[in-house]
């Protein structure tokens, strides 16, 4: 076994099953077992750390939504607003949910300033339905304190 594979020899419990009748290749095993473990890394390593794993994640499946998603997260916990917003925006039109990614990009653009822009982002999200409603809506009633319009929130 090559020394680049014994990685993902550890982690190979996390892949799920395929579904039956559907033939899986060796790659697609790796690719999924290598997206896994990037996850269950994102958990108990440092962020920089993390943020190198979705990297390379990226690098290898630059249109992978786990790895693109990760990527965003550990830049918007890292303060590389520009990166993080990259991530997100080419994740947000083809998230299967894009109500968060949509929420973390409206993140990202308030913390560099572009309050109006996040502004549209959040209300966006809140648009959307989906399990993270609430958190879209707090940050949009957040960025609406900060401009101070009460009535914006009514849009």
């Amino acid at each position: 076994m090559t020394p680049d594979i014994l990685p993902y020899r550890a982690f190979f419990c996390l892949c799920p099953a395929r579904p039956l009748g559907r033939p899986e290749s060796s790659l697609q095993k790796l690719r999924c077992v290598y997206l896994h473990t990037t996850v269950a890394f994102l958990k108990v390593a440092s962020a920089v750390a993390a943020r190198d794993a979705c990297f390379a994640a990226t690098e290898k499946w630059p249109h992978n939504q786990l790895a693109l998603l990760g990527l965003g997260n550990t830049e918007l916990s890292l303060q590389d607003w520009q990166t993080a917003e990259t991530a997100f925006r080419k994740l947000a039109g083809r998230a299967a949910d894009p109500m968060p990614v949509l929420n973390n990009l409206a993140l990202t653009l308030d913390a560099q300033g572009r309050l109006a822009q996040a502004l549209e982002v959040a209300r966006r999200a809140v648009s959307l339905d989906g399990p993270f409603a609430a958190e879209s809506r707090n940050t949009l009633v957040r960025m609406v304190e900060k401009v101070g319009g009460a009535d914006e929130q009514n849009r």
